[in-house]
């Protein structure tokens, strides 16, 4: 370790490029340290935010008009722009830190899920030996520019973070409908071109199937059915509009052949698919049944 006025530390930079910043989240640099009496940081802030844990010993941070003494296992973190103090509190045991610093849009969002906020930045006993298992790794992955190294260390930071998550209890079902309502059509919006039902949204939001059907067309305006119908069919036509072939668009679309996509685009158009295009400018939309 190296040795400052108030501290003795170690130290990792990493470089993050434009790869790395297209990402969700990633890493800047990470360390530990151990604090020498009278040890103070701050008051500072910093322009991405900076993930504090308590190996052992104790720390109080300062945020605002607010202070909070933290121990063995408990974390902190600086979030952009706001002004912290951390310092040494007494403690019978020596203070023993590691830190990450990160950036990303999805940072925020992991923090608050853990759950931290500028406002209350700290978080008890999370720092779980699983945690630290995780840290030594990302603090030892290395400082290398090949996309090989790159990508490992954005795996790593994730699954840092993902040590902090709370596990969702079994069977929990979100009491809003307008937030599982939300997650079904995203679902249903990226998985449309697959083999998917009703049934399987349905069970992939936690809602019985009827109730979700219910919910779906009082919210949505048309049916669980019709919205992945839409889907498939709105994509059918940017295919074949493509140049794509029937046989092309139909698999793409996760149909087994051409005869059964054909069926369902004639319900839903009024006309088979080659049909359609000879007379394109003619023809009326038929119903969505």
């Amino acid at each position: 370790m190296q040795e400052r006025a108030e501290e003795f530390y170690h130290a990792v930079h990493y470089n993050p490029d434009e790869f790395d910043k297209n990402g969700g989240i990633w890493p800047i640099h990470a360390g530990m340290n151990e604090a020498k009496p009278g040890y103070r940081s701050g008051p500072r802030m910093v322009p991405f935010y900076s993930l504090h844990f308590v190996k052992s010993g104790a720390a109080e941070i300062v945020f605002g008009k607010e202070s909070a003494v933290l121990r063995k296992g408990d974390l902190f973190c600086l979030f952009p722009e706001r002004m912290y103090t951390y310092r040494l509190h007494p403690d019978r045991d020596p203070l023993r830190m590691g830190w990450i610093a990160f950036d990303g849009k999805q940072a925020s969002g992991i923090l608050g899920a853990i759950p931290m906020n500028a406002s209350t930045p700290f978080a008890r006993q999370k720092a779980t030996r699983e945690f630290q298992l995780a840290f030594e790794q990302l603090l030892h992955a290395g400082t290398g520019t090949s996309m090989q190294d790159r990508v490992y260390r954005s795996v790593m930071l994730y699954r840092l973070l993902s040590q902090l998550l709370p596990n969702a209890p079994e069977n929990d079902i979100p009491k809003n409908p307008r937030q599982w309502i939300e997650e079904s059509k995203n679902y249903m919006d990226t998985h449309y071109t697959e083999d998917i039902t009703v049934q399987h949204v349905a069970e992939y939001v936690g809602i019985h199937r009827s109730y979700f059907s219910k919910m779906f067309a009082e919210r949505v305006g048309t049916t669980p059915t019709s919205y992945l119908r839409r889907l498939k069919m709105d994509k059918a036509l940017l295919m074949l509009e493509q140049g794509h072939s029937v046989l092309e668009t139909a698999l793409s679309l996760g149909y087994s052949d051409t005869a059964s996509f054909s069926r369902a685009f004639h319900r839903f158009f009024g006309a088979a698919p080659t049909q359609y295009f000879r007379t394109k400018h003619g023809i009326v939309q038929g119903p969505d049944l």
